[in-house]
């Protein structure tokens, strides 16, 4: 019999409580040919006998965003045009594999999906399972006292939030073309280990791609470098290894990465900063740098790559130009390209 773990929206907290009735014992879920986006009313979101979820036996759960209590549900009006107002279960209320993959696939004109938002993991069989978001779809925090407004189950981080995980998986892995904020580029032909390289980038792109531990991670195989200008005849690249790199941690969280080599042991880079919603701070300096600057080379294209999978952030930096032959390039104000290529 399929279980899951209670939800009470906080309209029936009272309700549920004076009942008592524990997770165990819910009833048979309530099977729907359709996908809960697809319903556009509140008695096909929740039919006959599924109680609003009261008693675990719901496959969906309404929610109207028009209505702006949150709960209680608005349960007379049809949802808005253009709007979603059935959502999917949260997949840490599904306690058993069957459920948890089958209560999450997405549906379209009545056909399972192969591309379920749920994933179960239960890494010593002899020690209960648990269902989550399938990665890199992140949970939404449903807190079963206060109750959350929908949408209720997973999330794409990655300017998508309605995208499947297989979607989602390509998104985390795009290029991420960012505003040049600034460029500078410093030569001392008579004393290079004095030439200097600061880039700063910035934009809504900038994020972590799949986070901790997973391909994007800095931390597992590194990173580079690239400056590259067709006009400068300049195509230079600059090792970040791994050992270097450092998470940013918030309340024990991962935000962001450092790359730190203050001595410049493994190249002329000796400080790197990615943190979303902060600009990508690039900062190099010495002899190793290579460039010389004999003639002006804009547009200057500056790209970073990080982690096994190697996603890039780049900026393109023309924009506004100040440029001394042989001794310094200056480009700031610069719009984000189309793509890094």
């Amino acid at each position: 019999m399929p279980t899951i773990r209670g939800i009470i929206p906080a309209f029936l907290i009272g309700t549920v409580l004076a009942v008592s009735m524990p997770a165990a014992s819910a009833s048979a879920q309530i099977a729907l040919p359709l996908a809960c986006s697809d319903y556009r009313d509140y008695g096909s979101c929740n039919p006959t006998g599924c109680s609003d979820n009261t008693f675990g036996n719901c496959q969906c759960l309404w929610d109207n965003p028009d209505n702006s209590n949150g709960f209680p549900a608005d349960t007379s009006t049809p949802c808005p045009a253009g709007k979603i107002c059935c959502h999917n279960l949260p997949c840490s209320q599904w306690n058993d594999l069957e459920n948890c993959l089958e209560g999450s696939r997405r549906r379209s004109d009545g056909v399972l999906s192969n591309d379920p938002n749920c994933e179960w993991e239960q890494p010593i069989p002899t020690e209960p399972g648990e269902c989550k978001c399938r990665a890199p779809l992140q949970d939404v925090a449903y807190d079963t006292v206060v109750g959350k407004l929908a949408p209720f189950d997973c999330f794409c981080p990655f300017g998508a939030p309605d995208a499947t995980a297989t979607e989602c998986a390509a998104l985390a892995n795009r290029p991420r073309p960012l505003s040049g904020k600034m460029l500078v580029l410093r030569a001392k032909p008579l004393a290079p280990e004095k030439g200097i390289l600061t880039a700063t980038l910035e934009g809504a792109a900038v994020d972590l791609g799949l986070g901790a531990g997973s391909p994007d991670d800095p931390r597992v195989a590194g990173g580079a470098v690239h400056l590259r200008s067709e006009a400068g005849n300049l195509d230079l690249v600059y090792p970040l290894p791994a050992a270097n790199w450092k998470a940013t941690l918030k309340k024990g969280a991962v935000v962001g990465w450092t790359y730190k080599d203050a001595k410049r042991l493994a190249g002329p880079i000796g400080s790197v900063t990615i943190r979303p919603g902060k600009p990508v701070v690039v900062k190099g300096k010495g002899a190793g740098l290579g460039f010389e600057l004999p003639a002006d080379p804009r547009p200057v294209r500056l790209s970073l790559a990080i982690g096994e999978s190697a996603i890039r952030y780049c900026g393109e930096f023309g924009g506004t130009v100040g440029f001394k032959p042989g001794t310094q390039y200056k480009a700031t104000k610069a719009p984000a390209p189309a793509t890094c290529d």
